[in-house]
């Protein structure tokens, strides 16, 4: 410890010294980029990228160190690394560099005006000669960290340190709580918002009394160990008030006694007002709090201004809308059940009751409402079973407006095999196919007869086939629904594909394009439907044609180039989309148990040997506390895939206090920790729009957006944006600590995030500039707290 001291010390006098002699700088523009510096060492290094990322912003990342791959020595008998012996290891070493580059080569002018650091001194494991672990403390040099120091004061950065000891800091005027250096987060652990005007400034979108959890948010799903180093603020020694406790920590002592510490605290160095965030916690991707306090500390280290969005976006999608759906057998027998359930008007009726209170108790703004994917073929053909009354299409026809709609093909048909079986089947010839299968220009008429197409039992589907199912569901829409006239709920260029089908085919994307469908959703537990960036949507590959031909890479080219110059697209657009636990065939919770357990149980009967299980068979309470774990981790990391569920889903039954259903009580799960943790409004987009929204957020990443702020006399005074490529650029303002010069005077409303979009209208060589004058120019310097 004495040691540790001493090297501090010494870093504490001569960043007293640089520090004296820096000057603030008042006359310049800086960059609105942020820089990320990493070790590489840790889970919790991809927590900032991740969130830079989710808000759509400009960031670089800089790893301290470089790693390098070695092979442990084979085993002797006095091996120290028995474990490791003979196999591959991966070394982490300092990268040659004593300065990061912090300026723009061609200006010269400063380009971040932000930077995070993962942990405050980017220590890191490495090997030594002898292949033993051993753990540098300080990843930064002197001259870097100095360098660091000189840069935040002339330009009036601000810092985060994602992980900070109370010992690291070396300020006399904070103590470690805990003398043997830190304490395992335990399901005690909670964060809370101190009590002062700092915190309650820079807290931002997050709920003043909320509780959040370090990690154990549930008892089943694992999301990390987490380790503590709560500090302690001598007040004696902080008389000037330059340092200032945000988030309050209770955590169990080592000897087991409940305790409270400072878990984030404020630093405005004494001398050059520099000021830094420091978290006394490790933070990563998988418990909530990582994602949850990003939405307080970036926005604050970027001093309310920056160039991106964020919005939590939830879409639940309802499939097989108008059908029935077998439900899955609680025998336990495991044959195919006989009972079936189509939803009804009173559950229709319910949801739409179920939307309006959930909205008028979310933050103003939201408007969450499911989606329905409707095959048309259920209402003539359920309509006037007595067994499902009361009858739904009536209550479609009176609360059509009350949700949004998208078309998913008339009889739920596999649009790449028939029958989900791709085995050759001989054709057969439909007289009544061959006479007219597209509906785009009217009805078929087929004398009260239906066209043959479930003769074949399997092969590949006829473009025929892709035509009148998607066509003809157009036509029911139009003329039955009457689309037309509810244009804010209805989708006329997006479709889900049965069984997320057809989208690697020829055929399914041929008639999807000539029908005017450009949208489709995929599957992200589909490893050829998963994004490679959550955030952007992307083209559907076609790999089979209508023969059952795998095609070439030239193939493939030549069909996209067809495509665009009869449709004026390459490819249908996919939108990512999330699977949920909820299963197609679970209308109760008796069956939504007895499904998954009979498939991760640890009595599973439709189970591998490999397959991953639970150690007990878990209740529908746990189930829905996983999902909405999972799914408020997707929502807090601005997710926008919508979810997919099924019209069974929606049966309304009691739980013994009320009545509800299966998608209720997930919302209601999945919205739980967003509602207690911020103030998001919750939005839903129609399928069209949703397309459009990810369009955008992938031209924006894509067209070289920069931005740059203006200072003079040492007040912010103009943003300017720059592109290399015309895209809509979002520029958002949101309020945290001393935030208001940075506010566009053009921004107007009283909402936590004012976002506005510019059009760029970018030229390949050099992108034009927007510039917008910011309150800075207008109001004096702010004082001082």
């Amino acid at each position: 410890m004495k040691k540790l001291y001493s090297r501090l010390a010494i870093v504490a006098m001569c960043q007293v010294a640089c520090l004296a002699r820096t000057e603030t700088e008042q006359d310049f523009s800086i960059g609105m980029r942020t820089l990320v510096l990493t070790s590489g060492a840790n889970t919790f290094d991809e927590l900032p990228i991740w969130v830079s990322q989710a808000y759509g912003v400009n960031f670089d990342t800089v790893s301290i160190t470089e790693e390098s791959e070695f092979r442990f020595p084979e085993c002797t008998d006095s091996s120290a690394n028995s474990e490791n012996c003979g196999s591959m290891g991966t070394n982490s070493t300092r990268r040659d560099f004593s300065r990061i580059d912090l300026y723009d080569p061609e200006t010269n002018d400063p380009k971040y005006n932000s930077i995070v650091l993962t942990t405050l001194n980017l220590g890191f494991a490495s090997y030594d000669e002898n292949f033993n672990s051993i753990w540098n403390q300080y990843g930064l040099t002197q001259e870097t960290s100095d360098e660091l120091d000189k840069y935040c004061v002339k330009y009036g950065v601000r810092t985060v340190s994602l992980n900070s000891s109370p010992i690291e800091i070396f300020d006399f005027a904070m103590a470690p709580a805990i003398s043997e250096g830190g304490v395992a987060a335990d399901n005690m652990t909670v964060l809370s918002f101190a009590s002062n005007n700092w915190a309650n400034d820079m807290r931002n979108i997050l709920n003043q009394d909320a509780r959040i959890r370090v990690g154990s948010e549930t008892e089943v799903s694992a999301n990390g160990a987490y380790w503590l180093t709560p500090a302690l603020i001598r007040e004696d020694q902080n008389v000037d008030g330059h340092m200032q406790p945000i988030l309050n920590l209770d955590y169990t002592c080592p000897n087991g006694q409940a305790c409270t510490g400072v878990g984030a605290t404020l630093v405005r160095d004494r001398l050059s007002a520099r000021e830094t965030l420091h978290f006394h916690i490790n933070m990563d991707l998988f418990g909530l709090h990582g994602v949850t306090l990003a939405h307080m500390w970036y926005p604050w280290v970027v001093r309310g201004l920056f160039l991106g969005e964020r919005k939590v976006v939830l879409d639940c999608q309802v499939d097989d809308a108008l059908l029935d759906t077998k439900i899955y057998d609680t025998t336990g027998t495991q044959n195919s059940s006989t009972e079936k359930y189509r939803m009804t008007e009173i559950d229709l009726k319910a949801h739409r009751d179920f939307q309006r209170n959930l909205n008028i108790a979310l933050p103003s703004g939201s408007n969450f409402t499911l989606q329905m994917a409707f095959n048309g073929v259920g209402w003539e053909e359920f309509g006037q079973r007595k067994d499902y009354e009361p009858n739904l299409n009536e209550g479609v026809t009176k609360y059509f407006d009350e949700f949004l709609w998208v078309s998913h093909t008339w009889n739920h048909i596999d649009m790449y095999c028939l029958n989900s079986d791709c085995s050759q089947a001989d054709p057969v010839d439909d007289p009544l196919f061959e006479a007219c299968f597209d509906w785009s220009d009217g009805p078929c008429d087929y004398e009260g007869e239906e066209p043959a197409y479930y003769a074949p039992i399997s092969g590949y589907t006829p473009y025929e086939y892709e035509t009148y199912e998607l066509t003809r569901n157009q036509y029911f829409a139009e003329e039955v629904l009457n689309v037309q006239e509810h244009e804010e709920a209805w989708s006329p260029r997006s479709m889900v594909t049965p069984r997320i089908s057809g989208l690697n085919y020829t055929e399914g994307v041929r008639a999807m394009l000539a029908a005017g469908i450009f949208n489709a959703v995929g599957d992200n537990s589909r490893l050829d439907l998963k994004p490679a960036n959550p955030w952007h949507p992307f083209l559907a590959i076609a790999k089979v044609n209508g023969d059952g031909e795998k095609l070439t890479t030239e193939d493939r080219e030549d069909f996209e180039e067809e495509m665009l110059e009869l449709y004026g697209a390459r490819s249908v657009t996919i939108i990512p989309r999330f699977a949920t636990r909820v299963y197609f065939d679970v209308s109760l919770p008796v069956e939504f148990e007895m499904e998954h357990n009979s498939i991760y149980g640890p009595n599973c009967t439709l189970c591998k040997n490999d397959t991953f299980k639970y150690d007990d068979n878990l209740t529908v309470d746990t189930l829905m506390e996983i999902e909405g774990f999972e799914t408020a981790r997707n929502l807090l990391s601005l997710r926008i895939e919508p979810y997919m569920f099924h019209q069974a889903n929606l049966r309304m039954y009691s739980d013994g206090r009320f009545s509800t259903s299966l998608i209720q009580e997930w919302i209601v799960a999945s919205l739980r920790w967003v509602k207690d943790y911020t103030t998001f409004p919750v939005y839903t987009y129609k399928m069209d729009d949703l397309a459009e929204y990810y369009r955008q957020r992938q031209e924006r990443d894509e067209c070289g957006l920069a931005g740059s702020i203006k200072y003079s006399n040492g007040r912010p005074v103009s943003v300017s944006i720059s592109s290399d490529s015309s895209c809509q650029a979002k520029l958002t303002y949101t309020k945290t600590t001393d935030s208001a010069m940075m506010q566009p005077v053009t921004f107007e409303g009283s909402a936590t995030d004012i976002s506005n979009i510019l059009i760029m209208e970018g030229k390949e060589s050099k992108g034009d500039t927007v510039q917008l004058e910011l309150f800075g120019n207008l109001m004096g310097v702010s004082e001082d707290r």
